[in-house]
């Protein structure tokens, strides 16, 4: 699936937004691999990454329920993503992309999408492969 590029961006603007409202203040000098590193002793880092994709779920209702798009990502209606999950799915995404985990808070959001359609790809109909 191909998302145009203002989509795309304005798909990422708002799951940034959301992020940065809703969660306590980072430095954006942290790299992502040392805040997955905090998450396992800092619990409110491990809420922010559910929160993150409780966000981008929201980005998908937002895409079927007000453009009558295709999601960005597919992730089967059974499955509920916890904190944990998050952190394992951004986790092996970054060991994928060794490069992204140098990636800073400031794109964190970014990284966390491109995990989730990653993991959750959709197939042409919109749903889950």
């Amino acid at each position: 699936m191909r998302l145009s590029c203002e989509l795309t961006s304005s798909i990422v603007g708002f799951a940034l937004a959301s992020w940065l409202l809703a969660s306590p203040a980072h430095a954006n000098d942290i790299k992502i691999k040392a805040f997955l590193a905090q998450t396992y002793t800092d619990k409110g880092n491990l809420g922010m990454l559910g929160w993150t994709v409780y966000n981008m779920d929201t980005v998908n209702a937002y895409l079927d329920v007000r453009l009558h798009r295709p999601p960005i990502f597919c992730r089967p209606e059974s499955l509920t993503i916890t904190s944990e999950d998050a952190r394992t799915i951004l986790s092996k995404y970054l060991d994928k992309h060794p490069d992204r985990a140098e990636d800073t808070m400031d794109i964190y959001s970014a990284d966390m999408l491109d995990a989730l359609i990653e993991n959750f790809p959709c197939a042409e109909t919109g749903k889950p492969r």
